[in-house]
C-alpha cells in the first residue's frame, strides 16, 4: 500500500531520547521498533553488537536528516499555500476597491493613501491597513463591492464575533514573504503617486504571488529514497548484504533491508504504529471479530478498518529500488 509521508511534529524531541537509548541504555529501554531493528542485524545477520550498535546510530542519524528535510518541504507547502490565499484575498479587495461608488472609493482612498504616506510601513501598518478597510466597508454594507469585501476578510465562527483571518494569515507568514509585501508599499509611497486604495492592495497581491507551484509527493519520495540511500551507504561500510527481497510464494515477504530502513523511519515518524509487530493479517481478522461483537446501533460509529498507519510502509519497493539503483 502506497503511503504519504507528513510532516514530522516531534522529529526534534523524539530523536534526542532515542540516541541517548541507544548510546547508553540496555537494550530493553530502546524503543520497540529500534529493537526489532537490532534484532535484524544481530539475529538475522549475525553481527556482532558493537556492529548493530554502529549501524544503528548511524541510521538514527540520518533518519534525523530525513525528518527535517520533510519538515522543511511541509513547511514551504504550508507557507506557499498561505501566500496564495492571501494573494487572491488582496487582489480581490483591490476590485472591490476599484468597482466601490465614488463615495467610498474615495473614502479608502483618502483613509489607506495617508495611513501608508505617513506610517511607518511594517507588519503593524498592514494590520491596521486591513482593519481601516474593513470599518470604511461595514459603513456601506449594502454595496455590492463592500459586501464582496467583507465576505473575503471575515470568516465567521460558532459563538464568536466574525474574525479578520486576514490578518492572522499575514502574521503568520515568513518574515521574508512579509518583507518583500512591505518593500512593495514602500516602493508605491516611493512613486509619490497612485496611492489608491486599490493600487494599495495590488501591491500587496503582486508581492505574495510567488506563483506557488504546488508540491507533490514526489518530492516527499525523493527525500525518502535519499534516506534509503544513506542506510544502504551505512550498511555497505559493515559489510552488510543489501537486497531488495522476493518470495513469489508469499507477496508480502519483505528484504531484512527494507525491513530494517522501514522500521527505523518508523521509530522516529510513526512509533505508535504496529504495521512491524506480528502478522498484519491476523490483526485485521481480530479487528473484524472485535468490530463484529459490538451491538448493532454502535457498528455505524466505529470503523473496522485499521489505521492507515498499520498498513501502508513508509518506504515503498518503488522507493527502495530506485535508491538501490544509485550508485
Amino acid at each position: 500500500m502506497r503511503r504519504r509521508v507528513q510532516i514530522i511534529h516531534r522529529a526534534e524531541a523524539l530523536i534526542g531520547p532515542l540516541m541517548r537509548r541507544i548510546e547508553s541504555a540496555p537494550i530493553s529501554q530502546w524503543s520497540e521498533h529500534v529493537k526489532l531493528a537490532y534484532k535484524i542485524l544481530q539475529i538475522e545477520l549475525q553481527t556482532t553488537d558493537e556492529i548493530a550498535r554502529a549501524v544503528i546510530i548511524n541510521s538514527m542519524r540520518a533518519v534525523e536528516r530525513c525528518a527535517g528535510a520533510i519538515n522543511r518541504q511541509s513547511d514551504d507547502l504550508v507557507e506557499g499555500n498561505s501566500r496564495e490565499k492571501l494573494c487572491s484575498a488582496f487582489e480581490r479587495l483591490a476590485n472591490c476597491c476599484r468597482r466601490a461608488p465614488a463615495k467610498l472609493r474615495k473614502r479608502l482612498d483618502g483613509t489607506i493613501g495617508a495611513m501608508l504616506q505617513h506610517g511607518c510601513v511594517d507588519w503593524e501598518l498592514i494590520e491596521e491597513i486591513v482593519d481601516a478597510t474593513a470599518i470604511e466597508f461595514k459603513k456601506s454594507p449594502n454595496e455590492k463591492a463592500a459586501a464582496t469585501a467583507l465576505r473575503t476578510m471575515f470568516v465567521a465562527m460558532p459563538d464568536r464575533e466574525p474574525s479578520n483571518w486576514i490578518k492572522s494569515a499575514y502574521g503568520g507568514l515568513r518574515s521574508e514573504s512579509q518583507r518583500n509585501a512591505e518593500a512593495a508599499l514602500l516602493n508605491l509611497r516611493n512613486q509619490q503617486k497612485g496611492l489608491t486604495a486599490a493600487a494599495v492592495f495590488g501591491a500587496l497581491a503582486s508581492a505574495l504571488d510567488g506563483r506557488h507551484r504546488r508540491k507533490t509527493d514526489l518530492e516527499v519520495k525523493a527525500i525518502i529514497r535519499d534516506y534509503v540511500v544513506a542506510i544502504k551507504s551505512i550498511w555497505g561500510t559493515a559489510g552488510l548484504k543489501l537486497g531488495r527481497g522476493y518470495d513469489p510464494a508469499d507477496a508480502s515477504y519483505k528484504s531484512k533491508f527494507h525491513r530494517f530502513a522501514d522500521l527505523i523511519l518508523t521509530a522516529l515518524a510513526e512509533p505508535r504504529t504496529h504495521r512491524h509487530f506480528g502478522d498484519i493479517n491476523k490483526i485485521l481478522q481480530q479487528i473484524r471479530e472485535h468490530w463484529d461483537r459490538l451491538p448493532p446501533d454502535m457498528r455505524n460509529s466505529v470503523s473496522a478498518a485499521p489505521r492507515h498507519c498499520d498498513q501502508g510502509w513508509l518506504i515503498s519497493d518503488h522507493v527502495l529500488k530506485q535508491a538501490l539503483r544509485t550508485s
